[in-house]
């Protein structure tokens, strides 16, 4: 086990030096600020600040600082404070400064990072890491958890016979990825095998669907796990696929979530559909079905799963604007965002101010405490599945620390009620006079006139003796 998280840890630290950091340079809002007669709180210049390598006469680079500032008075998120509604009414302000500073791209290093390619169909590999840079450090800066996968588990388990329950990472929360249209019986066919045969995974993977693609969003009604689970299908050009294609599809995506393990055999999926019962669109259809020429010279579908899925980790997806026409120069920009993101050179304001200025977000969408996301993660690839490695034993360590933590105070309970001095090993647990305890909270229930009737439950105060130790840490 050690030796797994260290080479994990190994891994990972090389990644973050291969890839090269953005540096200790202002962040657009930084300028905007500047340029906005907003002085305070500037940062002093000293000779081993990037900024402060610009030469002279060219302006400043433009980007949230990620390095980790020792200095007490940078703040890591020094935005000015805008209200949601200057904010959204100042984005295309904030995103054309931005804009101007492309040539940051080429002062990064490129060792080991990864990019999209320009105008080209994204494999759901390339689709994954993009999303994840944005989605899983909502997932771990935030108390909105998203599941996590690698795109070898993804495609392995689309195949009958690949059971790969606990390669996903925090089963049962809502899960966002991208969805290809299954052509793999027909590749399968061609190679002489069949659905049912074992394919190494290795192989799976490189012949994984390359269909029109778009965004499956599954969430458990009512919370993790539970009974019944939903479908949202985010799909920028609905009308590739016939409805009883889409009802093939949507039998796929169930048996590939079992598989998974994210959800159970007897889980109720239900597909969510518009009151005209056509699935959910953001985006109309000419822009793809037509040769569209004028706005774009490639395949454009990934690049919207990847941006849907921003916006409904960052915001909602009711939020997502339907009838957005995307721009020729739309695309050049969304793929200039996606890459400083995946190089870990992205925030959240930064980006929605991209999507607020073009039109990809309508203008009454919440901004709140989740979608000011600091900085975005770098991912290349296999760093989805040392990510998930990861998740999986942090949670097995927390879930080992409560069990033990648990155990501790069942036994100071049992002590106490026999009258036998093992209480004293966890007396916090019961006091009532220590704040924050079971006891004090049961304490409060009662003179609060609890009437769940004679005993609290031990399941109510277990849960609560979780949760405590888990904000402790």
């Amino acid at each position: 086990m050690h030796g797994l998280l260290d080479n994990l840890k190994w891994r990972i630290n090389n990644a973050k030096e291969e890839l090269g950091h953005c540096g200790d340079v202002p962040s657009p809002a930084d300028s905007y600020a500047t340029a906005h007669g907003d002085t305070t709180e500037k940062r002093p210049k000293t000779p081993e600040d990037p900024s402060n390598t610009t030469p002279k006469g060219s302006p400043p680079l433009l980007l949230t600082p990620i390095k980790k500032a020792k200095r007490s008075s940078h703040k890591l998120n020094p935005y000015p404070k805008l209200k949601a509604a200057d904010f959204k009414k100042d984005a295309c302000k904030i995103w054309e400064q931005l804009k101007r500073f492309w040539s940051l791209e080429r002062g990064m290093k490129k060792e080991g990072s990864f990019k999209i390619p320009s105008m080209n169909q994204l494999g759901t590999d390339q689709t994954l890491l993009a999303i994840y840079s944005v989605v899983e450090a909502v997932a771990q800066t935030t108390l909105n958890p998203f599941a996590l996968i690698d795109d070898i588990a993804l495609q392995s388990a689309r195949s009958p016979g690949h059971e790969l329950g606990g390669r996903v990472a925090r089963p049962g929360v809502p899960f966002l990825f991208p969805w290809a249209q299954s052509s793999l019986p027909a590749v399968l066919a061609g190679l002489g095998l069949k659905e049912g045969e074992t394919v190494h995974q290795d192989i799976l993977a490189a012949i994984a669907p390359s269909g029109h693609t778009w965004l499956v969003q599954a969430t458990f009604v009512g919370g993790t796990g539970g009974g019944k689970a939903t479908l949202h299908f985010y799909d920028s050009a609905p009308l590739t696929l016939t409805p009883q294609d889409k009802d093939e599809e949507a039998v796929n995506i169930r048996q590939c979530l079992v598989r998974l393990g994210w959800a159970s055999p007897d889980t109720e999926f239900i597909v969510r559909k518009d009151a005209v019962g056509k699935y959910f669109t953001n985006t109309p259809v000419s822009h793809q079905q037509s040769s569209a020429k004028e706005n774009s010279p490639g395949n454009t579908c990934g690049l919207h799963t990847i941006l849907n899925a921003w916006a409904v980790a960052l915001l909602q997806q009711k939020h997502i604007n339907t009838a957005f026409q995307p721009k020729k120069s739309f695309y050049e920009e969304a793929l200039y965002v996606i890459n400083l993101a995946l190089a870990g050179c992205m925030d959240g304001r930064g980006i929605l101010a991209f999507l607020f200025c073009r039109g990809f977000l309508t203008k009454n969408s919440e901004i709140t405490s989740i979608s000011l996301l600091h900085r975005t993660l770098p991912f290349r690839a296999g760093d989805a599945a040392a990510q998930t490695d990861l998740v999986d034993l942090r949670l097995e360590i927390q879930q080992r620390k409560e069990s033990e933590r648990w155990h501790q105070y069942a036994q100071a309970r049992a002590g106490r009620t026999s009258r036998q001095s093992s209480v004293e090993s966890v007396p916090a647990a019961e006091d009532p006079d220590v704040p924050g305890s079971p006891g004090s909270i049961r304490a409060q229930l009662l003179s609060k006139g609890y009437t769940g009737g004679g005993e609290i439950p031990e399941s109510y105060l277990k849960d609560l003796w979780n949760i405590l130790y888990e904000k402790d840490e």
